[in-house]
């Protein structure tokens, strides 16, 4: 079979996977996704009995619950003093922050607690950063426009319901808009948590995100988040094509196996959610030009790395690089740091 044959094939797979997403069950067919990420947290049944509270009664746990302390500042009067107070650091330029995890107890590379992530929050607030809407970001993209000043873009990975439980509450005080990059495969249809496992947002959860109208939901692909052992022992990401067999890389399998799960989480998110999906954020910050291909062959129009930078007029909205602020080592002059290290390699 050729190509194009090929796509017609995984195109039918995306509507079948599309039954799966709305509750139909598909009797007799297995699609393979990894297995969800063991941790050590433990799991506070008391905080699962709030949250099925939560849910079932519509309120947002920044309202209802303990766990999220709600200072609501006077932001509305304070944020323009602030920023007439401190200086322009940049013009018609954004940085792109990642975050992943944030717990009390559980510790990664990837994790902060919500203490450290209020304290970014604050600074970003204090020192007069602004924070964007995703449909701002895209129209600087587009444009090479943007009238916000010191421009910042919060972004979170992995779908992780901390976001929802700690993160958002923070963001809403400050009306702080942020995206996030979740994987279908992973997300939860109750609102029940798993054992041992990082629980991961509900559908139920991020509609009311949505409702916010401060957050928007991307893609960070369908069930392609995991990791492979290559020929050669190591571990790499499933959307590497083992480079022990770089055949692989004009195989129509290999081309075929990427756009059909990013079909299937563009497709599924959309139906779920009623909005569009236009982002992908690449898992591990793997890419190559045959997933770029598949990427906007599927429908995407931006694409999310880990590399470093600044986003400028004039970036590839395919390759848009960001700084990880959600690791252990980064406190809040830190961040301030780095997010001018990154502003300033690119006036040079």
């Amino acid at each position: 079979m050729n190509f194009r044959q090929n796509l017609l094939i995984y195109v039918a797979l995306t509507i079948l996977a599309l039954l799966t997403l709305t509750g139909c069950g598909m009797a007799g067919v297995h699609w393979e996704t990894p297995p969800a990420i063991a941790v050590d947290e433990q799991v506070n049944t008391g905080s699962s009995a709030q949250l099925n509270h939560v849910e079932k009664s519509g309120n947002h746990p920044m309202t209802t619950g303990t766990e999220t302390q709600s200072t609501s500042p006077q932001l509305d009067k304070d944020s323009s003093e602030a920023r007439e107070a401190h200086p322009i650091h940049y013009r018609n330029q954004v940085v792109v922050l990642t975050y992943h995890h944030i717990s009390r107890d559980f510790t990664s590379n990837f994790t902060i607690t919500p203490q450290k992530f209020r304290s970014h929050v604050e600074l970003l607030h204090d020192e007069g950063f602004q924070p964007i809407h995703f449909d701002t970001f895209v129209h600087f993209l587009e444009t090479g426009h943007l009238k916000e000043e010191n421009a910042v873009l919060i972004t979170f990975d992995d779908g992780y319901e901390s976001y929802y439980r700690y993160a958002f509450p923070v963001l809403q005080d400050y009306q702080f808009p942020s995206v996030q990059f979740v994987v279908p495969s992973k997300l939860k249809y109750s609102p029940e948590r798993g054992e041992g496992v990082i629980s991961t947002l509900s559908f139920y959860q991020m509609k009311q995100l949505l409702a916010s109208e401060l957050v928007s939901v991307q893609s960070h692909t369908y069930a392609l988040h995991a990791k492979k052992i290559d020929s050669g022992g190591k571990h790499i990401p499933v959307t590497a094509p083992d480079p022990e067999n770089e055949r692989h890389e004009v195989n129509p399998h290999y081309q075929g196996r990427l756009y059909v799960d990013l079909m299937m989480a563009k497709a599924g998110l959309e139906q779920k959610l009623g909005r569009e999906v236009t982002a992908l954020s690449f898992p591990y910050g793997f890419y190559n030009s045959r997933m770029i291909e598949m990427a906007q062959k599927a429908g995407y129009q931006y694409g999310f790395t880990t590399r470093e930078g600044a986003v400028i007029a004039g970036t590839n909205p395919l390759l848009i690089p960001r700084i990880h602020a959600g690791t252990p080592d980064v406190d809040p002059q830190t961040l301030k740091e780095m997010i001018l290290l990154q502003v300033e390699a690119d006036k040079e």
